[in-house]
């Protein structure tokens, strides 16, 4: 499965570079877009580049940190039991660990076969591809604090209205139920579990050899990061370059503005596009700085992530028919309504 995904990335990776030489050969023999469209395209990818460059490194070194501090028991911990509780706590726990959509959705499925309650499961589906320190970083830098308050505040609601919504519809026994819930260990106490691992901190600092060792793993955690977020960010910013110079400003406005048939454009291509975190947020970022359109650009950040056909065909392999069409048609309707809401 993996090596599909590496192949869809390879192939699509090709596609824009063959795409980008087309633009630039007929900027060459065309009168009509010489010295126009493939001056956008340059103009586009620089503009994005210096825009991205900084937030990206900074990012992967938080992200890299965070990766190494925070343990894998802290998680489990978190995310078990029923409730509201476990669905709040998954809106905030992506934030320690960058992953691509991919591993979010085999590690959200995984954790769901281990007693994760269906909520928490689709809450953190829906949310954790972008709220990583990396990611938090890109986008606060890409649009500015205020946006990018609105931006993950409505992401939050629609992640957890329908983790909320899924738990009630489980309840009512329209969706199936969970086969197991997991249980909070009662002989685990986080206070005292972060105490010790903060005695192993200090001594780490008095220790030449374990400092050192812990800097290797953070160096090591910092390229397998910065290697994701390299590849999504390049595809991001070809297509955001490839989108700029080659469709007019009217054009651009058709398919990716305010109106209806921009919002059909836009899950159109969130369904049939395979790109995700940094990608996306460059993608969108260029849809809104082109158009003004945040309600979009919003639409397609969401959506990019749980419609993909690769990943829904995944999600209802594991999860069923029922949860499935949920888990595609509750997101979809809370984000056109903020789509209309934020433009």
């Amino acid at each position: 499965m993996s090596r599909n995904r590496a192949r869809t990335d390879t192939i699509v990776l090709v596609s824009i570079l063959v795409a980008v030489l087309a633009l630039y050969v007929a900027s060459l023999y065309s009168t009509q877009i010489k010295g126009i469209a493939f001056n956008n395209l340059v103009s586009n990818i620089r503009f994005i580049t210096d825009k991205i460059l900084f937030p990206i490194i900074i990012g992967s070194i938080a992200s890299a940190i965070l990766n190494h501090i925070f343990p894998h028991k802290y998680r489990s911990y978190i995310l078990a039991g029923s409730g509201i509780i476990p669905i709040l706590n998954a809106l905030w726990i992506g934030i320690f660990k960058n992953r691509s959509i991919y591993e979010t959705l085999y590690t959200g499925l995984a954790q769901y076969k281990s007693g994760m309650t269906l909520g928490a499961t689709i809450t953190y589906l829906i949310i954790s591809p972008y709220n990583s320190i990396s990611l938090i970083i890109l986008v606060v830098f890409l649009f500015g604090f205020k946006t990018s308050l609105i931006i993950y505040g409505s992401l939050a609601f629609i992640a957890f209205a329908s983790g909320m919504f899924a738990e009630i519809l489980q309840y009512s026994k329209f969706l199936p139920k969970s086969a197991m819930i997991s249980r909070r260990d009662p002989n685990f106490n986080l206070a005292d579990e972060i105490s010790e691992d903060l005695q192993k901190f200090k001594k780490c600092l008095l220790s030449r050899r374990l400092l050192f060792k812990h800097l290797k793993e953070i160096v090591l955690d910092y390229l397998v990061v910065l290697k994701v977020v390299l590849k999504w960010s390049v595809l991001g910013v070809l297509m955001a370059g490839l989108i700029g110079g080659a469709l007019k400003e009217k054009e651009i406005d058709f398919f990716f503005g305010e109106g209806v048939f921009s919002a059909i454009s836009i899950l159109f291509l969130a369904a049939i596009l395979e790109i995700f975190s940094e990608g996306a947020i460059i993608l969108a970022y260029m849809f809104y700085h082109l158009t003004g359109a945040l309600g979009t650009a919003f639409l397609f950040l969401i959506m990019v992530n749980v419609i993909d056909f690769l990943e829904i065909s995944d999600f209802r392999h594991i999860m069923g028919k029922k949860i499935s069409a949920y888990y595609l048609f509750m997101p979809l309707v809370l984000s056109l309504i903020f789509t209309y809401i934020l433009n």
